[in-house]
Parts: C-alpha cells; structure tokens; sequence
C-alpha cells in the first residue's frame, strides 16, 4: 500500500478532499479505531503522520509493529524518531509472536531502503537476537511452520544461524516438508550438512519430494557405512536420474559389491512391473548397450 500510495494514485481517483485535509488534530482514539489511525499513518502530511504514530504507540497487541515498522522508514526525522522509540520498546520477548508475524517485512524493508538501511539494519539484527531467545524458540517454531510464506523464509533462515542442537535440527527437519521448494530445499541441504544427522532424517530425506535431496541422502548415507544394498537398489528406479546416477556410483564404489546394474534393470523389464517399468528403461539407456535394442522395440 505505501508503494501504491506513493506512486501517486491521487490523480487516477476521484478527489477526496476531506482525506488530503486531515487534520492531525482530529485523528480519533487508535484503541478505539485503530485501522483509521493506521491508514493515515500513509498521509501526504509529515503531521498526520507523526500524530498518527503517537496514536500507535498507544496500542500495545501487536497490530500496531508493521505500521510503526514502515514509519520507521519514514524521510521525515520527527516520523522516523518516534516510530523507532516506539518500536525499541516493544523488544521484548513477550512480544516476540509479534515480531515473527512482521519478518518478512523487515527483511523487505532492508532490501528497498536507502536513507534509513543503516538504523533498519540494526534493528533487524536486534529482532533477530531476540528470535534467538530461548525463551522465544516455540515462537520461531511456529513462525516456521506456521506463518505466511516470506515470514516462514525469514524464520527460517535464523534458525539455520542458531546453534546446532536436536531442537533447532527439529524445526528445520520440520521445514523440509514445507509447501515452498525453496524452504524445503534450503532446509534439506542444511540438515545434509549437519554432523549430527542420524540414520531416521536420512531415510526422510532419501524419500523427499526434491531429486537433489534423495541424491545428497543417498550419498552421505552411503558415507556412515549404514546404506543397505536393498535401499540402494530401490534408488536404481528412482523417477531423478540425478538419483539413479548416485546409486549406481555408491555401488560401483563399495569394494564388497559386485552388482551388475544393466542386469538388474533388464530383470526389471522382465517382471513387467508398472511401478518399475518406465524406471528401468531409462536406467537401461543410461547403462546398456546396443544389444539391449529389442528390449525396448
């Protein structure tokens, strides 16, 4: 809305004079209208808009942090003071399901400012120590899962800063079935990266919906020494040729293993089976040979 507002809207629409002449004066109660108090936090007036952030400060349930977030970018000094003073009071942990539900427009805010990046950028890293909290970890949690999609992004990506334990590794573990590939990417290769990582997120991760990921499971799993051949040979068929690539090299790597793959692939192709049948033949193109045409005619 302030990228619209400011873009100049006022000569595409009818004129609305009895808005563009709002006298700070006269803004009414922001806890007993707070939506009113929080649109002229948009004014054209330096005034309004100052008087509109003091009304805000007043409310204290959280509605009022994005407005007071967007303020803070404010090119008036007198705007951007108090929308600051206000915002630095609220950095407490009782106010941190506050705060995640406004993440994402903090990281927003850093990437678009200019005049204010330096103040935003302290007070992000702030509200960042404060997701941080211990006391704040269900609240990241849920952010994580929970909240809309640039929110789970930024909440995501504290997370992967905190230190590495069972419960920051739950809440990415979490994250890596989430709807967004880019956050179920981002956390999958960050658990793969993990020292930790035990034999049950492994097997998670070898069935995740990414081809990239089932490779990467695939190939750190094979690096404990406790990948069975039989989860190797159902990687063969894999829909990711990225997958079947690695299975075949994890197989043609292990000094114990003398498997013929082109052979399990043609057997494949024998038993008909639908579920393997489409697998198989791209497997035997990628490894067979010329002799293996009629199988495909």
């Amino acid at each position: 809305f302030e990228a619209w507002y400011r873009a100049g809207w006022a000569p595409k629409l009818p004129a609305a004079p009895g808005w563009e002449r709002l006298d700070a004066r006269g803004l009414v109660d922001a806890r007993a209208f707070p939506e009113v108090v929080a649109l002229a936090s948009f004014h054209r007036s330096g005034f309004v808009r100052e008087q509109a952030v003091t009304l805000l400060s007043a409310i204290d349930d959280g509605f009022e942090l994005p407005f007071l977030l967007i303020r803070a970018n404010d090119w008036v000094d007198p705007v951007h003071a108090l929308a600051l003073r206000a915002l630095d009071e609220r950095l407490t942990v009782a106010k941190a399901a506050a705060w995640a539900q406004s993440l994402g427009l903090i990281e927003h805010l850093g990437t678009v400012t200019l005049r204010r990046r330096r103040e935003l950028e302290k007070l992000g890293a702030r509200v960042e120590a404060l997701m941080r909290n211990a006391a704040a970890r269900p609240v990241l949690a849920d952010a994580v899962a929970h909240g809309s999609l640039d929110v789970r992004r930024a909440a995501l990506e504290i997370t992967l800063r905190l230190p590495v334990d069972a419960e920051s590794g739950a809440i990415v573990l979490s994250a890596s079935d989430d709807a967004d590939p880019c956050i179920a990417l981002r956390s999958a290769k960050a658990l793969l990266r993990r020292a930790d990582i035990d034999d049950v997120t492994l097997e998670r991760l070898a069935a995740h919906r990414s081809g990239e990921t089932r490779a990467g499971a695939l190939e750190r799993w094979s690096a404990t020494g406790r990948l069975s051949i039989d989860r190797l040979r159902e990687a063969l068929f894999d829909e990711s040729r990225r997958v079947r690539e690695t299975a075949r090299w994890v197989l043609a790597s292990s000094p114990s293993t003398s498997l013929d793959v082109a052979t399990i692939y043609r057997e494949a192709l024998e038993r008909s089976e639908a579920r393997e049948l489409l697998a198989a033949l791209r497997g035997l193109t990628e490894v067979g040979g010329s002799n293996d045409v009629p199988r495909f005619l």
